[in-house]
C-alpha cells in the first residue's frame, strides 16, 4: 500500500517538453511509506522529480537523485518536525534512506547510491 499518488512526485517545471521521469522509484516510494508509517501523520512532497531544466531552476546539483526519481524533499518548518523525522528515519539499525539534508523548510530524503 502506499500513501503517496503519483501526483505528487511529478514535475514542477510546467513545461510541454519537459522530460522528467514520470514515475519515482519503487525503493524511495516503499521507504517513503515505512517513513508514514512510522511518523503516523502524512508527508507533504514538496519537490520530487525533476528534469534537467527544473533542477537547475530549484538550485538542485547536476545529476541529483530528483533527476532520477530517486529523492524527494518533504516540508518540515519546525526543528520539533525535523527531529521527528530524523528520529523515524533512524528508528532501526538500518536507516530508511542514504541520502538525507535538513534545509530550513523541509528535508530532502533520497536511495540513490
Amino acid at each position: 500500500m502506499t500513501y503517496f499518488p503519483a501526483s505528487e512526485f511529478l514535475c514542477k517545471c510546467g513545461r510541454q517538453k519537459c522530460d522528467a521521469p514520470t514515475r519515482v522509484s519503487e525503493s524511495l516510494l516503499a521507504e517513503l511509506d515505512n517513513l508514514r508509517l512510522r511518523l503516523d501523520r502524512p508527508i507533504i512532497i514538496t519537490s520530487g522529480i525533476r528534469c534537467a531544466y527544473w533542477n537547475e531552476k530549484s538550485g538542485g546539483v547536476k545529476g541529483s537523485g530528483h533527476e532520477t526519481g530517486e529523492e524527494v524533499d518533504i516540508a518540515c518548518v519546525t526543528s520539533q518536525e525535523r527531529w521527528q523525522i530524523i528520529s523515524a528515519v533512524f528508528e532501526s539499525k538500518q536507516p530508511l534512506f542514504r541520502r538525507i539534508g535538513i534545509g530550513k523548510t523541509f528535508v530532502h530524503l533520497g536511495v540513490s547510491t
